[in-house]
């Protein structure tokens, strides 16, 4: 037969149970906001990462365009100074047009400058 005794404990038991299902039922709210939280953040992340990388591909679309116009200019400037430096033929000339001077790098500069036409003497 049961007594009052095995009924209090199953009491006890049940009354434990049910809190614990409260506790876990509390716990799995939480939970499922913390993750809806997190999917919305990663979401946002996404979004984030994918414009990144879109603008990382207009910058390097843009900077590879300007290095191509930067090489087409520099090829019309050799162009140009090639069609200005270049002597007629059967002409020699030592001097260096004052256009195709400014580009020359320094040493080429004081060479030019120090040719026997300038007026210099050359001692080195």
């Amino acid at each position: 037969m049961i007594n009052l005794e095995q009924i209090q404990k199953l009491e006890a038991r049940v009354t434990k149970a049910v809190e614990l299902i409260k506790t876990l039922k509390t716990e799995n709210h939480s939970l499922r906001q913390t993750l809806d939280s997190a999917q919305n953040r990663m979401q946002e992340l996404e979004s984030l990462v994918k414009d990144f990388k879109t603008d990382q591909k207009d910058i390097e679309r843009s900077i590879l365009r300007a290095l191509e116009n930067l090489n087409e200019l520099e090829d019309e400037i050799n162009d140009t100074e090639a069609t200005a430096v270049s002597p007629e033929p059967g002409e020699e000339s030592k001097e260096v047009p004052e256009e195709a001077e400014e580009s020359l790098p320094f040493e080429a500069k004081e060479a030019a400058e120090d040719s026997p036409g300038s007026g210099e003497l050359d001692i080195f």
